[in-house]
Protein backbone atom coordinates (compact mmCIF):
# COMPACT_ATOMS: atom_id res chain seq x y z
CA UNK A 1 0.00 0.00 0.00
CA UNK A 2 1.24 3.56 -0.98
CA UNK A 3 0.35 6.54 1.25
CA UNK A 4 1.32 9.46 3.12
CA UNK A 5 3.45 9.36 6.61
CA UNK A 6 0.04 9.40 8.35
CA UNK A 7 1.01 6.47 11.04
CA UNK A 8 -2.21 4.59 11.36
CA UNK A 9 -1.08 2.62 8.50
CA UNK A 10 1.10 0.92 10.08
CA UNK A 11 -1.31 -0.58 12.89
CA UNK A 12 -2.94 -2.45 9.13
CA UNK A 13 -1.47 -5.74 10.66
CA UNK A 14 2.17 -7.35 9.50
CA UNK A 15 0.67 -8.82 5.53
CA UNK A 16 0.49 -5.39 4.63
CA UNK A 17 3.62 -3.55 2.89
CA UNK A 18 3.65 0.22 3.26
CA UNK A 19 5.96 1.96 1.01
CA UNK A 20 5.61 5.75 1.20
CA UNK A 21 4.54 8.63 -2.02
CA UNK A 22 6.89 10.40 -3.42
CA UNK A 23 4.32 12.83 -4.75
CA UNK A 24 3.85 14.04 -1.04
CA UNK A 25 7.15 13.93 -0.09
CA UNK A 26 8.06 15.88 -3.34
CA UNK A 27 5.44 18.84 -2.05
CA UNK A 28 6.77 19.20 1.43
CA UNK A 29 9.86 21.40 -1.07
CA UNK A 30 7.91 22.56 -3.63
CA UNK A 31 5.59 24.71 -0.95
CA UNK A 32 8.84 25.61 0.69
CA UNK A 33 10.38 26.72 -2.21
CA UNK A 34 7.02 28.91 -3.13
CA UNK A 35 7.84 31.15 -0.39
CA UNK A 36 11.31 31.95 -1.62
CA UNK A 37 12.87 34.90 -3.24
CA UNK A 38 14.76 34.45 -6.16
CA UNK A 39 18.01 35.24 -4.68
CA UNK A 40 16.91 32.98 -1.40
CA UNK A 41 16.18 29.93 -4.60
CA UNK A 42 19.63 30.45 -5.14
CA UNK A 43 21.35 29.44 -2.52
CA UNK A 44 18.78 26.92 -1.16
CA UNK A 45 19.04 23.40 -0.37
CA UNK A 46 15.46 22.83 -1.10
CA UNK A 47 16.31 23.67 -4.88
CA UNK A 48 19.01 20.91 -4.67
CA UNK A 49 17.00 18.12 -2.97
CA UNK A 50 13.80 18.77 -5.02
CA UNK A 51 16.00 18.63 -8.08
CA UNK A 52 17.16 14.95 -6.72
CA UNK A 53 13.50 14.57 -6.47
CA UNK A 54 12.37 15.41 -9.91
CA UNK A 55 15.47 13.71 -11.90
CA UNK A 56 14.20 10.48 -9.95
CA UNK A 57 10.39 11.08 -11.57
CA UNK A 58 12.07 11.80 -14.83
CA UNK A 59 13.57 8.91 -15.02
CA UNK A 60 10.19 6.89 -13.99
CA UNK A 61 8.28 8.00 -16.05
CA UNK A 62 10.67 7.35 -18.84
CA UNK A 63 10.46 3.71 -17.82
CA UNK A 64 6.49 3.85 -18.37
CA UNK A 65 6.90 5.46 -21.62
CA UNK A 66 9.14 2.53 -22.72
CA UNK A 67 6.88 0.62 -21.61
CA UNK A 68 9.14 -1.64 -19.33
CA UNK A 69 7.78 -4.69 -17.60
CA UNK A 70 7.80 -5.27 -14.19
CA UNK A 71 11.47 -6.90 -14.40
CA UNK A 72 12.92 -4.37 -16.53
CA UNK A 73 12.28 -1.24 -14.61
CA UNK A 74 13.51 -2.95 -11.15
CA UNK A 75 16.46 -3.69 -12.87
CA UNK A 76 16.34 -0.15 -14.41
CA UNK A 77 15.89 1.56 -10.84
CA UNK A 78 19.01 -0.55 -9.78
CA UNK A 79 21.37 1.26 -11.86
CA UNK A 80 19.76 4.30 -12.83
CA UNK A 81 17.74 5.51 -8.88
CA UNK A 82 19.33 3.74 -6.70
CA UNK A 83 22.47 6.28 -6.96
CA UNK A 84 20.07 9.14 -6.66
CA UNK A 85 18.44 7.57 -3.49
CA UNK A 86 21.59 7.46 -2.07
CA UNK A 87 22.51 10.40 -3.18
CA UNK A 88 19.07 12.01 -1.83
CA UNK A 89 19.48 10.40 1.76
CA UNK A 90 23.32 11.47 2.12
CA UNK A 91 22.19 14.87 2.22
CA UNK A 92 18.93 14.54 4.66
CA UNK A 93 20.52 12.14 7.21
CA UNK A 94 24.04 14.50 7.07
CA UNK A 95 22.95 17.79 6.95
CA UNK A 96 21.69 19.88 9.87
CA UNK A 97 18.61 22.04 8.68
CA UNK A 98 17.28 22.64 12.24
CA UNK A 99 14.57 20.99 13.22
CA UNK A 100 12.11 24.01 13.57
CA UNK A 101 12.50 26.06 10.47
CA UNK A 102 10.63 25.27 7.31
CA UNK A 103 13.50 22.65 5.44
CA UNK A 104 14.17 21.04 8.42
CA UNK A 105 10.20 20.36 8.75
CA UNK A 106 10.28 18.83 4.99
CA UNK A 107 13.33 17.08 5.46
CA UNK A 108 12.55 15.29 8.92
CA UNK A 109 9.56 13.69 6.95
CA UNK A 110 11.74 11.77 4.62
CA UNK A 111 13.84 11.00 7.49
CA UNK A 112 11.17 9.65 9.33
CA UNK A 113 9.64 7.86 6.57
CA UNK A 114 12.82 6.78 5.02
CA UNK A 115 12.37 2.94 4.95
CA UNK A 116 8.89 3.51 3.02
CA UNK A 117 9.96 5.70 0.43
CA UNK A 118 12.48 3.12 -0.64
CA UNK A 119 9.83 0.98 -0.72
CA UNK A 120 9.26 1.07 -4.44
CA UNK A 121 12.67 -0.37 -5.08
CA UNK A 122 11.92 -3.66 -3.97
CA UNK A 123 9.53 -4.49 -7.13
CA UNK A 124 8.93 -3.26 -10.31
CA UNK A 125 5.21 -3.09 -10.04
CA UNK A 126 5.48 -0.74 -7.13
CA UNK A 127 4.62 3.01 -7.81
CA UNK A 128 6.45 5.72 -6.71
CA UNK A 129 3.57 7.51 -5.40
CA UNK A 130 -0.43 7.03 -4.54
CA UNK A 131 -1.74 9.47 -7.28
CA UNK A 132 -3.49 6.64 -8.81
CA UNK A 133 -5.75 6.17 -6.28
CA UNK A 134 -6.05 9.88 -5.23
CA UNK A 135 -6.93 10.09 -8.92
CA UNK A 136 -9.43 7.01 -7.71
CA UNK A 137 -11.36 8.89 -5.65
CA UNK A 138 -11.46 12.17 -6.83
CA UNK A 139 -14.94 11.59 -8.45
CA UNK A 140 -16.51 10.22 -5.29
CA UNK A 141 -14.85 13.68 -3.10
CA UNK A 142 -16.82 15.46 -6.14
CA UNK A 143 -19.91 13.78 -6.19
CA UNK A 144 -20.40 13.78 -2.37
CA UNK A 145 -22.94 16.29 -2.06
CA UNK A 146 -25.20 14.13 -3.92
CA UNK A 147 -24.94 11.85 -1.92
CA UNK A 148 -26.41 13.35 1.19
CA UNK A 149 -29.36 11.61 0.88
CA UNK A 150 -27.78 8.12 1.31
CA UNK A 151 -28.65 8.34 5.12
CA UNK A 152 -29.00 4.22 5.24
CA UNK A 153 -26.40 2.87 6.25
CA UNK A 154 -27.06 -0.02 3.67
CA UNK A 155 -27.60 2.73 1.18
CA UNK A 156 -24.03 4.21 1.51
CA UNK A 157 -21.84 1.01 1.57
CA UNK A 158 -23.89 -0.12 -1.80
CA UNK A 159 -22.52 3.45 -2.82
CA UNK A 160 -18.95 2.63 -1.99
CA UNK A 161 -19.10 -0.81 -3.02
CA UNK A 162 -20.34 0.26 -6.83
CA UNK A 163 -17.88 3.56 -6.82
CA UNK A 164 -14.56 1.17 -5.93
CA UNK A 165 -15.92 -1.34 -8.83
CA UNK A 166 -16.38 0.71 -11.27
CA UNK A 167 -12.91 2.79 -10.32
CA UNK A 168 -10.88 -0.74 -10.45
CA UNK A 169 -12.31 -1.60 -13.86
CA UNK A 170 -10.92 1.97 -14.88
CA UNK A 171 -7.68 1.20 -13.31
CA UNK A 172 -7.66 -2.10 -15.16
CA UNK A 173 -8.51 -0.62 -18.08
CA UNK A 174 -11.52 -2.56 -19.34
CA UNK A 175 -14.71 -1.42 -20.50
CA UNK A 176 -16.71 -0.11 -17.58
CA UNK A 177 -20.16 -0.36 -18.95
CA UNK A 178 -20.10 -3.67 -20.54
CA UNK A 179 -18.12 -5.27 -18.06
CA UNK A 180 -20.93 -4.34 -15.12
CA UNK A 181 -23.77 -5.62 -17.63
CA UNK A 182 -21.80 -8.92 -17.76
CA UNK A 183 -21.27 -8.98 -13.96
CA UNK A 184 -25.04 -8.25 -12.94
CA UNK A 185 -26.11 -11.41 -15.57
CA UNK A 186 -23.68 -13.28 -13.89
CA UNK A 187 -23.28 -12.75 -10.36
CA UNK A 188 -26.40 -14.53 -9.77
CA UNK A 189 -24.72 -17.80 -10.94
CA UNK A 190 -22.04 -17.70 -8.60
CA UNK A 191 -21.52 -19.22 -4.92
CA UNK A 192 -19.45 -16.51 -2.31
CA UNK A 193 -16.63 -18.30 -3.26
CA UNK A 194 -16.36 -17.77 -6.77
CA UNK A 195 -17.05 -13.84 -6.61
CA UNK A 196 -13.54 -13.50 -7.24
CA UNK A 197 -13.92 -14.58 -10.89
CA UNK A 198 -15.75 -11.61 -11.56
CA UNK A 199 -12.99 -8.78 -10.28
CA UNK A 200 -11.39 -6.24 -12.40
CA UNK A 201 -8.46 -8.10 -12.36
CA UNK A 202 -9.30 -12.10 -13.10
CA UNK A 203 -7.64 -13.03 -16.60
CA UNK A 204 -10.89 -14.04 -18.21
CA UNK A 205 -12.70 -10.16 -17.48
CA UNK A 206 -9.25 -8.76 -18.94
CA UNK A 207 -10.01 -10.95 -22.26
CA UNK A 208 -13.42 -9.72 -22.45
CA UNK A 209 -13.20 -6.15 -21.71
CA UNK A 210 -10.01 -5.09 -22.26
CA UNK A 211 -9.53 -1.83 -24.06
CA UNK A 212 -5.69 -1.78 -24.05
CA UNK A 213 -4.18 -0.56 -27.57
Amino acid sequence: MICDGYQVYDKLGPEIIVCGCWAHTRRKFTDLIKTLSHEQKKKSKAVEILKIIDDIFLKEAKYREDKLNPVEIFIKRLKEIKPLLSKYEDIIFNSNFGENTALGKAVNYSRNIWDKLIGFMSDGRVEMTNNLAERGIKPFVIGRKNFLFSNIENEAGASVLLHSLVETAKANLINVEEYLKYVIENISDKRQSELNILLPWDENIQKLFSIKN
